[in-house]
């Protein structure tokens, strides 16, 4: 096993909403040879993460992943005013709540936010981390309403860069797996809104996918999970696919981290 707390190697968890399958599928596939000395998530990288620094049986996320019922019963509604969001939040907080106090970390945690004033990320990190930390994360903008939190009014944390190494390099990490589930940033739109939003923020994400850098092992799946519309829906088939997809991954992962052993 490539132990914790010889090497540190800290695991950053991106987000990608339904893709966050193959995260699961990949984790199953590394834990048994790998424990990551901190966990770093944005969006459903943060639920994911949360599961992961918990020290939980991997196969409890990929069941999780594979009868996902909370995620198939969203409520859409029509969204007034317009910065409600179009999908009932009610639910998805609810179900939330139960997966913080379900999966209590017991390694250090660090959850990556947005702030829409100083519009912003931030990260959270140990105790100071409550469920409602992990809700802001996951809040897609027109999604779902701003979450209100004592930093203030907060959203998605993967707005800014969708694998949160900018929170783990903050926090001193050398040696990070930063796991991207929207290969190559996504479509070439998206990456454009990104850079406009990290322009208007003052941020430089200061290492990503497209800028290798010694301290990170870019992991992004072997092949495309499908067109990004897909990640707004969860479809059980697909879902296998993903988390199958991750289990096969894992072993190419596991050779590159070995070689910082």
């Amino acid at each position: 096993m490539v132990s914790m707390a010889h090497n540190g190697i800290a695991l950053a968890l991106g987000g990608g909403g339904m893709f966050g399958a193959y995260q699961a599928g990949l984790w199953a596939g590394l834990q048994p040879s790998f424990a990551p000395a901190h966990v770093f998530g944005a969006s459903i990288g943060a639920f994911n993460g949360f599961a992961v620094s918990s020290g939980c049986d991997a196969g409890q996320l990929v069941d999780l992943w594979l009868d996902f019922r909370e995620a198939a019963e969203a409520r859409w509604r029509f969204p007034w005013p317009p910065w409600s969001g179009c999908l009932d939040a009610t639910l998805f907080h609810g179900y939330l709540r139960r997966h913080f106090h379900r999966f209590p970390p017991v390694l250090p945690m660090t959850v990556a936010i947005t702030r829409i004033w100083p519009f912003k990320p931030f990260a959270v990190t140990g105790q100071d981390l409550t469920w409602r930390h992990l809700a802001a994360s996951c809040t897609l903008p027109l999604m779902m309403p701003p979450c209100r939190l004592a930093e203030g009014h907060c959203l998605d944390g993967g707005i800014f860069a969708a694998v949160p190494v900018w929170a783990a390099l903050d926090a001193g990490c050398e040696r990070i797996v930063a796991v991207n589930i929207i290969q190559g940033g996504g479509a070439r739109a998206l990456g454009t809104i990104k850079s406009v939003l990290c322009a208007a923020g003052g941020f430089n994400s200061r290492v990503d996918g497209g800028h290798p850098d010694p301290r990170v092992i870019w992991v992004e799946p072997s092949r495309p999970l499908g067109p990004l519309w897909r990640s707004a829906k969860w479809d059980p088939a697909l879902a296998r696919d993903w988390v199958s997809l991750g289990i096969h991954d894992s072993a190419a992962v596991l050779r590159r981290i070995e070689q910082w052993s």
